[in-house]
């Protein structure tokens, strides 16, 4: 009897630790780990055109690019210390930009519910929800400014965000 609760515990503590975090590997890549070289490789493999490319930014445009099922416009890949941290999805398509939060608030929340850090409404139609679970974090926005509607998707390494910020700060 004592063989068999302690299994039950191990098991239990199991499937408790491996519950379903968030993502950080997309579109083949990692976030925190990936390099410049193998984002220019996912960009290629993934047909996409550049349109600016920086020291740390990659900005692509696509007519037609799917991600989670939905229609982008716009993916932009950033670096700190030469590692990718963050990945984001942005069309400014009018209603795809609407259709898209709309499911993706539905899909996100499925997922990932237990790590929802925010859920902001304002007055005038914007949204922003925003899920963490210590290691990668994945936000959500539709907003409507100079007279577009903007919807996005983006996912961040914490960690090497935190940094950023924190290099960033440091500057004023």
């Amino acid at each position: 009897m004592k063989r068999f609760t302690c299994l039950l515990f191990l098991m239990l503590v199991i499937c408790i630790a491996s519950s379903a975090q968030i993502t950080n590997k997309i579109l083949g890549l990692t976030l925190g780990v990936s390099t410049k070289i193998q984002v220019l490789q996912a960009i290629s493999d993934n047909k996409l055109q550049i349109r600016e490319r920086g020291t740390d930014i990659i900005a692509c445009t696509s007519n037609s690019f799917e991600f989670g099922g939905y229609s982008w416009s716009f993916i932009t890949f950033n670096f700190y210390k030469g590692k990718l941290y963050a990945i984001a999805f942005l069309t400014d398509r009018y209603p795809t930009c609407r259709e898209n939060f709309s499911g993706l608030t539905i899909a996100l929340k499925e997922k990932y519910e237990k790590y929802l850090t925010r859920n902001d409404s304002y007055g005038n139609g914007d949204r922003w929800v925003e899920y963490d679970d210590g290691k990668t974090t994945v936000s959500l926005s539709f907003d409507f400014r100079n007279n577009r509607y903007n919807g996005g998707l983006l996912y961040c390494d914490k960690r090497l965000m935190d940094m950023k910020s924190q290099k960033d700060k440091s500057e004023l």
